[in-house]
């Protein structure tokens, strides 16, 4: 399994090229081609026109950034990013057979906790997966967690209406988030990641490789 992080990786001017040779590699390991996990994690920005050719090259799935469905609140969010350039990317992802595609959202109180419902729905309307984060005392996490912090307990209080009464379970071998199902349809589901609440140092099964060279 291989997952491409950041920053922002579709802005390295050769990343159809790493998918590539990642593929290439894990193929020439005796792995075949379908049994090759590889994710990538963006902001989307970029990922209209490289969508095709990244699922082309051989990336399974990704997950998308994006804390809100408004677009002044996205950008002063963002710092001036552009939420119909995100759109288009999401749509493109759609249409290429990136799945599964999942959004990933930090819920902060008093900027975007309005928000989850309107997110929820939006993905589920289009065979998304959702996924609500709690804001982690990290870099600039630092300075929000004091104020802004919203819980996943207070996440799931909110959206309750909307998913079955159970305890969130994990995907194995996928990462801290824990997932709910929806009430009207059990094939969809919310997840959940509580990096600050409760933490999944245990279970985590990440090693990050940084591109630093030491």
């Amino acid at each position: 399994r291989f997952r491409l992080t950041g920053g922002e990786p579709l802005i390295h001017p050769r990343i159809v090229d790493m998918v590539e040779r990642i593929v290439r590699a894990a193929v020439g390991r005796g792995k075949c081609r379908e049994a090759i996990d590889l994710a990538l994690t963006t902001n989307a920005s970029q990922l209209e026109a490289l969508a095709e050719p990244l699922r082309e090259a051989g990336l399974a799935r990704i997950n998308v950034s994006i804390d809100s469905l408004d677009p002044e609140r996205f950008a002063r969010i963002t710092h001036g990013g552009d939420l119909d350039a995100v759109l288009r990317g999401i749509e493109a992802a759609r249409r290429a057979g990136l799945a599964p595609i999942k959004l990933n959202a930090v819920i902060l109180r008093g900027v975007n906790d309005d928000e989850l419902e309107a997110i929820t729905r939006f993905a589920w309307e289009r065979d998304l997966v959702p996924r609500f984060l709690e804001v982690m005392p990290v870099a600039e996490g630092h300075r929000l967690v004091g104020d802004h912090l919203v819980t996943v307990a207070e996440m799931r209080a909110r959206l309750a209406p909307l998913l079955v009464e159970e305890r969130a379970e994990p995907e194995p071998d996928r990462g801290p988030a824990r997932y709910v199902r929806a009430r009207h349809d059990p094939t969809k589901r919310v997840g959940f990641i509580s990096g600050t609440s409760d933490t999944f140092c245990s279970t985590c099964d990440r090693l990050r490789v940084s591109s630093q060279r030491l």
